[in-house]
């Protein structure tokens, strides 16, 4: 019994210990604010990964004047992308995505035979104000609990991607 006990709580340990080696990137998204023909600095600190590699996707990809990986004196990783936002865009919203990686290791003068490649992407978001006054929803809430004949109240929350202000 004890030699069982023993086992069982070693698995227990194992399973509870919150040690992940893997990439890891923060903070996880970012939201940037529209103001065409200006640029935009982005900084993700990058860990877990002792070689990283970064990749630029999305609709405001080739906007991006540059991305790059530099190592501190610690051997932490920052990617440094800059995005040029561009005047012609349509309202609504946009994105690009950094995607973060680790390169192939050689392990005994061979590439690996088993095993799992990862990319993280970190979002970036833009949103184009529609001209004048524009309101969109988000969110619908009522009260599930309704009998048949009960009043139904409920509510819609909306914000507001115009230019203008609404007020009323």
């Amino acid at each position: 019994m004890p030699k069982r006990q023993w086992l069982l709580s070693l698995l227990i340990l194992i399973l509870l210990t919150n040690t992940v080696f893997a990439i890891r990137a923060t903070p996880a998204k970012f939201d940037i604010g529209y103001a065409p023909g200006d640029s935009a600095t982005i900084i993700v600190q990058v860990g877990g990964t002792e070689d990283p590699q970064i990749e630029i996707d999305g609709d405001l990809g080739p906007h991006v004047t540059s991305a790059e990986l530099l190592k501190d004196d610690n051997g932490v990783y920052s990617a440094r992308v800059t995005v040029t936002i561009p005047t012609n865009l349509t309202p609504g919203g946009h994105s690009f995505g950094i995607l973060l990686s680790e390169k192939d290791k050689a392990e005994y003068g061979q590439r690996p035979q088993v095993g799992a490649k990862v990319k993280l992407r970190v979002p970036v978001y833009l949103t184009v104000p529609y001209p004048n006054k524009y309101l969109a929803y988000t969110d619908f809430e009522y009260d599930r609990k309704l009998n048949r004949g009960d009043t139904m109240y409920f509510t819609v929350f909306l914000v507001s991607q115009g230019s203008e202000m609404i007020n009323t």
